[in-house]
C-alpha cells in the first residue's frame, strides 16, 4: 500500500463513484420511462389510427373504439394487404410512398 493514502480513502472514493453511477442510471431510467409514457403514437404495424375528415390520425390503441383501425403491416402496394378492400394509410409520394394496411378495430384482419 502506498504511503500517505489510507485504505479508508480508497473505499470512500469507490462509494462516491458508485453513488454517481447509481444516480446517472436512475436519471436515465426516469428519462426513458418518461419518453415511453408520453410518446405520441405514430404510424407503424400494431399502432392504431382514426379517420378525421380525410386524414388518418395516429391514436393510442387504448383509446381506439368502433370506427377506428389497427395498422396490420406496411407494404409497397395496396394489393399486398391481407384485405385490399379495407382502407389504407398512404404517406409520401412516388418512391417514398409508405402504405399501411388497416383492419377495423374489433374485427379479425381479412374479414
Amino acid at each position: 500500500m502506498p504511503e500517505g493514502k489510507p485504505a479508508g480513502d480508497k473505499k470512500k472514493l469507490g462509494l462516491i463513484i458508485g453513488g454517481i453511477v447509481g444516480v446517472l442510471v436512475l436519471i436515465g431510467a426516469i428519462v426513458f420511462l418518461g419518453m415511453q409514457m408520453f410518446a405520441t403514437p405514430g404510424f407503424e404495424a400494431g399502432s392504431c389510427v382514426r379517420q378525421e375528415d380525410t386524414n388518418a390520425v395516429a391514436i393510442s390503441c387504448d383509446e381506439a373504439g368502433s370506427g377506428d383501425y389497427k395498422i396490420t403491416k406496411e407494404v409497397d402496394d395496396r394489393a399486398k394487404c391481407e384485405d385490399p378492400t379495407q382502407p389504407v394509410v398512404e404517406l409520401g409520394s412516388g418512391d417514398d410512398m409508405q402504405i399501411y394496411c388497416l383492419s377495423p378495430i374489433g374485427e379479425p384482419a381479412g374479414e
